[in-house]
């Protein structure tokens, strides 16, 4: 999904099986499951998935915790969030990036204390916020819940705070910029809708003005697929 998170930089790891509970009506995933194999673990109820759970993390990557499902979503167990979370703090050296529309379960923990506890020392917490209207797309907590949720997180020194964009929807210029910068974050990746699925997008010149005015305060990551609707060659970072 991130090209900061593959070849030498990084990696994906998947070790939380069974079908996300948020259900985004764009989601990639299915589209995804060709074999046999990626069907049958991405279907029924979250669970832990043994061998992914058994793997050698490594060490000095960035690795993109479950981005094939959501931690966080309601239909994770407790008891599975902080196993994968312990399972990665064994390997203190990677940056591992935790992305959730369930940032409101998130902060709880957070809160809580219990993320000390058991997460691993240097995270991204990262969340999507596809518009700042409110389409019918999921059962994620809506982005307003998201925007107050990422506001409250006050992450320390090793841990940044992320926002995706994507798929980018129609949305008022104004008011999705404000709420980019009351979450504050480190950075922000913006995509398209890449399986297409016809979807409310927004214009060439939309696009552009909300980069350029999301670039005064923050970093902007443009992801390749992008190019559909920017109309022209994007060098993905």
């Amino acid at each position: 999904m991130y090209l900061w998170t593959t070849g030498k930089q990084g990696f994906t790891w998947n070790p939380l099986a069974g079908r996300c509970g948020h259900a985004c009506s764009y989601c990639y995933v299915q589209k995804m499951c060709r074999t046999q194999y990626l069907k049958d673990k991405y279907r029924g109820a979250p669970r832990l998935e043994p061998s992914a759970m058994k793997k050698d993390l490594g060490g000095n990557k960035t690795v993109f915790v479950c981005s094939m499902n959501d931690l966080f979503a309601p239909n994770v167990s407790m008891m599975d969030i902080r196993e994968i979370l312990k399972k990665a703090k064994k390997h203190p050296s990677n940056t591992y990036l935790i992305q959730t529309k369930n940032v409101p379960r998130l902060a709880d923990m957070w809160f809580d204390m219990d993320w000390d506890q058991v997460a691993p020392p240097k995270v991204i917490i990262g969340t999507t916020i596809e518009s700042n209207r409110d389409f019918d797309f999921s059962f994620a907590p809506n982005i307003n819940d998201r925007m107050k949720a990422m506001i409250m997180i006050h992450p320390p020194e090793w841990c940044d705070k992320m926002v995706s964009i994507e798929p980018i929807v129609k949305f008022d210029h104004d008011r999705l910029v404000e709420i980019i910068r009351d979450i504050d974050p480190n950075f922000v990746s913006i995509g398209a809708d890449s399986k297409h699925m016809d979807l409310p997008e927004p214009t060439r010149e939309e696009v552009w003005k909300l980069i350029h005015a999301l670039k005064s305060f923050t970093t902007v990551k443009l992801k390749s697929n992008l190019i559909r609707i920017a109309g022209q060659e994007i060098p993905e970072e």
